[in-house]
C-alpha cells in the first residue's frame, strides 16, 4: 500500500512562497529561520522534491543524516536518495544526503561534480566553518542556477563568523514564542535557581566557558543537592533531560538524583553506540526519569515526551542555549508544558543567556506562569486566527489544532476509529513512531516502513482517515453536530450494561467517547 503524502502546515508552505519570491527578486542563497521542532527539515525535503535538478543535503551528524533520510522518505518515497559518509559515496544519485565531514574532503569534492539545481544546508549557523566553505567554493557558489537554502533554529555564530559568506538574508523566520502561540510547539515554564558558584574566574575556550575550569567550579556536592531538590519541588515527576559541564559532572549528577530517589543516569559520546541507544530506550519508557547528558542530545535528538529541562550548566553561547532548549519544546498527548529549570550561577563579568534572553521578553521565573500567560496579555502577540487554547491532560488532544478524535489504548499506541472503514493508529516500536492500519476484516497493514517523528506520523494518519473514509469524517470531527445529540437508547442500555455511570443529559458524543473506551480495554489484548 503507498502511504499518503504528508500536508504541509501553514506557515511551511508561506516559508515554500517566501524561498520562491525571493529566488525571483534575485536572492539564491536565502537563510530560513525556525525553532526546534518547527519541521525545518520538512522544507528543504520539499524544495528537493520540487526541483527539477539534482540536489545536494548537507549535515553534521549522524542524527541528521538519519533524519533528512527518513523524512525524505515521508514526502518524497520514489527519490531513493544516496549517501555520501564514511566508506558510502552514492554520487550518482538524484538527491544526495551528505556528511559534511566526510564530503568536504578534496578526494570527495573531485568526484561530486558540480551539476546541482538545489543545495540544502541542514543547522545552517555552522556554515561559516572550513568545511562547508570549501564545498561551496566548489560548486562555484553564488550561481544564478542553483538554488542554495541554509536552515537553522539560530541564524547566527556564537564565535561572531558573519553567516554572509554563505548567505544572502533571512527570507522567512518565525520565532519560538510565534509558534507556541499558533499551537505548534508546548508552553513553557521558567524556574530560576540561584546558586552562589562564581564564574567570574573561570576562562573561555571559543565562544563559551572552558569545560574543564566550568566542571570543577560547578560540579560540587551542595549545587547538585540544590539541583536535585528543585527537581523533587517543581518537577512533578516530569521526564527530565538534563545538560551538565562534562562526563564527570554528569555521572555525579546522576548518582544525586539516584541517592534521592530519582532513577537517573547520564549518557554521553564516550558511551558505545548500542549502550547510548539502550539508555534512550529506557528514557523513552520512562524506566529513567532523569537523564544528565554531557554535549550529546542538543542537535539531532527528538523525544517529544520530555517535558522539564534542567540546565544543570551555565553557558554563554546564545546558539547552545537555544538548542538546549528546543529538546522540550515538542508537543506530546497529556504534555501540558516543559518546565525549563534554569541554573544561574553568579557572574558579573560574563552575558550568560537565560529564557528572556530566547524569548525576547521579561518571562517570570516563578514557575507559576507560563510563556502564554504572559504572551497572551500582550495585543501584539496575540494570533490573528482563532484563541489558541493550552494543551488539555487528556491524551486525545495531542495537537491543539487538530480538529479530529484521537484515542488512546495505551502509553505508546493511539489511534482513529474509522467506524466501517476500520482503524489507523499511530505506534512507537523499535525506537521510533509509525503508523498502520486496520480494517474492518482486522488485516492490519503498516503504513511507514521506517520510523519517523511523531508530529509526522499523526499527520500521514490523519491523511489515511481522509483517504479510507472518502472525506465522510463525522466519526473523528470534535464538533460532528452529530455529537450534541441527545445519546440514543442503544447507547444507553450499553452503558447501563457495562456500569458506567453517566449524568442525565449525556450527549451521543459522550456516550460514544465512554464507550469507546471500555472497548479499548479489549483492543490493548
Amino acid at each position: 500500500m503507498s502511504m499518503a503524502a504528508l500536508t504541509l502546515r501553514d506557515y511551511q508552505i508561506e516559508c515554500l512562497d517566501a524561498i520562491k519570491n525571493s529566488r525571483e527578486s534575485g536572492i539564491d542563497r536565502p537563510l530560513v529561520s525556525l525553532p526546534t521542532g518547527s519541521g525545518k527539515t520538512v522544507i528543504f525535503c520539499e524544495e528537493a522534491k520540487r526541483t527539477d535538478g539534482r540536489s545536494l543535503i548537507l549535515v553534521h551528524r549522524d542524527e541528521l543524516l538519519e533524519q533528512a533520510l527518513e523524512k525524505l522518505y515521508v514526502i518524497w518515497p520514489e527519490a531513493e536518495p544516496g549517501v555520501v559518509k564514511a566508506d558510502r559515496n552514492e554520487i550518482d544519485a538524484r538527491v544526495i544526503v551528505a556528511s559534511i565531514q566526510t564530503l568536504s574532503q578534496r578526494r570527495r569534492l573531485e568526484q561530486l561534480g558540480k551539476e546541482f539545481g538545489f543545495l540544502a544546508t541542514d543547522e545552517a549557523h555552522h556554515a561559516a566553518a572550513t568545511s562547508y566553505l570549501r564545498v561551496y567554493e566548489h560548486l562555484e557558489l553564488p550561481r544564478k542556477d542553483l538554488l542554495s537554502l541554509g536552515v537553522t533554529a539560530t541564524p547566527f555564530r556564537s564565535d561572531e563568523k558573519a553567516l554572509e559568506e554563505a548567505f544572502d538574508q533571512v527570507v522567512y523566520k518565525k520565532t519560538i514564542s510565534e509558534m507556541i502561540m499558533d499551537g505548534y510547539l508546548c508552553d513553557l515554564r521558567a524556574l530560576r535557581v540561584k546558586t552562589s558558584i562564581d564564574l567570574d574566574n573561570i576562562q573561555t575556550f571559543g565562544d563559551d566557558f572552558y569545560e574543564r575550569d566550568l566542571a570543577d567550579a560547578i560540579n560540587t556536592v551542595n549545587r547538585n543537592r540544590l539541583i536535585v531538590e528543585s527537581y523533587l519541588n517543581y518537577g512533578e515527576d516530569r521526564l527530565a533531560l538534563c545538560f551538565t559541564a562534562n562526563v564527570k559532572h554528569a555521572e555525579d549528577l546522576a548518582e544525586a538524583f539516584r541517592n534521592n530517589g530519582v532513577d537517573s543516569t547520564s549518557i554521553s559520546g564516550e558511551m558505545p553506540y548500542h549502550e547510548r541507544k539502550s539508555t534512550l530506550r529506557k528514557f523513552h519508557n520512562q524506566e529513567i526519569k532523569v537523564l544528565c547528558n554531557c554535549q550529546l542530545l542538543t542537535e539531532g535528538f527528538d523525544e517529544p515526551a520530555i517535558d522539564c529541562i534542567i540546565l544543570a550548566r551555565p553557558t554563554k553561547s546564545p546558539v547552545m542555549y537555544t538548542q538546549m532548549i528546543g529538546r522540550g519544546t515538542r508537543t506530546f498527548p497529556g504534555k501540558a508544558d516543559c518546565l525549563i529549570i534554569d541554573i544561574a550561577d553568579v557572574s558579573r563579568r560574563h552575558k550568560l543567556d537565560h529564557l528572556p534572553d530566547l524569548l525576547g521578553r521579561e518571562i517570570p521565573y516563578d514557575a507559576s506562569k507560563s510563556v502564554l500567560d504572559v504572551l497572551k496579555k500582550e495585543e501584539r502577540f496575540m494570533p490573528t486566527g482563532p484563541p489558541v487554547e493550552l494543551v488539555g491532560a487528556e491524551p486525545v488532544d495531542l495537537f491543539r489544532r487538530s480538529r479530529y478524535i484521537w484515542k488512546q489504548t495505551e502509553k505508546d499506541v493511539f489511534y482513529l476509529d474509522l467506524g466501517p472503514y476500520g482503524r489507523v493508529g499511530v505506534f512507537y516500536r523499535n525506537g521510533g513512531w509509525n503508523v498502520g492500519y486496520r480494517s474492518q476484516d482486522r488485516t492490519i497493514k503498516e503504513i511507514t516502513r521506517r520510523d519517523v517523528p511523531l508530529s509526522w506520523a499523526f499527520g500521514i494518519a490523519e491523511n489515511i482517515a481522509e483517504e479510507k473514509t472518502r472525506g465522510e469524517l463525522g466519526l473523528i470531527i470534535k464538533n460532528a453536530r452529530w455529537r450534541m445529540d441527545p445519546a440514543t437508547r442503544k447507547q444507553l442500555d450499553t452503558l447501563d450494561r457495562y456500569g458506567i455511570v453517566y449524568s442525565p443529559n449525556i450527549t451521543k458524543g459522550e456516550a460514544s467517547d465512554s464507550i469507546s473506551r471500555v472497548f479499548d480495554k479489549r483492543y490493548r489484548n
